[in-house]
């Protein structure tokens, strides 16, 4: 297995694989109920972060065959923090028959290699509270809650 930053000809692989990542999510809650045309709209999203310098978009392959993927940014603080940038993982999606074999891992040391490379001192990533399985694996990757963020549906 190769982990490599991603081209543009690997981004209909990842966007299969986010359907079933967004899918995870939206059973969970319906916060994360995907728009008509969602996998349209992040195929160009993730077009733009494969040339973005503070995006990587990276993926697990084995023969040509996509079997996972990350997306994580650097993002500005406020002006009024010492720290200026932090690290955010945005997503990791392993393909359901390759869960649990330590791809996720792998991408997720792979991210946090780069942010460490481009000096980034903390990385930040949102866990949603009933994906218990999602948050043990960033415990143990070496993650801890941070803040708690809340939501009101109006």
């Amino acid at each position: 297995m190769n982990i490599r930053k991603a081209v543009p000809s690997d981004v209909q692989q990842v966007a299969d694989l986010w359907v079933n990542f967004i899918k995870i999510h939206s059973d969970l809650d319906a916060h994360y109920e995907p728009a008509e045309r969602a996998r349209e709209t992040y195929v160009r999203w993730l077009e733009r972060c494969i040339v973005n310098p503070r995006t990587l978009l990276i993926v697990a392959e084995l023969e040509n065959d996509i079997l996972g993927y990350g997306l994580s940014m650097i993002e500005d603080y406020a002006q009024v923090f010492k720290r200026k940038q932090y690290g955010l993982i945005s997503d990791i999606a392993v393909r359901e028959d390759k869960r649990s074999s330590g791809i996720g891992g792998k991408i997720a040391e792979r991210m946090i290699s780069w942010f460490r490379n481009e000096g980034i001192k903390e990385v930040h990533l949102f866990v949603l509270e009933k994906n218990t399985g999602a948050e043990a694996f960033w415990r143990r990757m070496g993650f801890q809650t941070f803040v708690r963020q809340m939501v009101m549906d109006l």
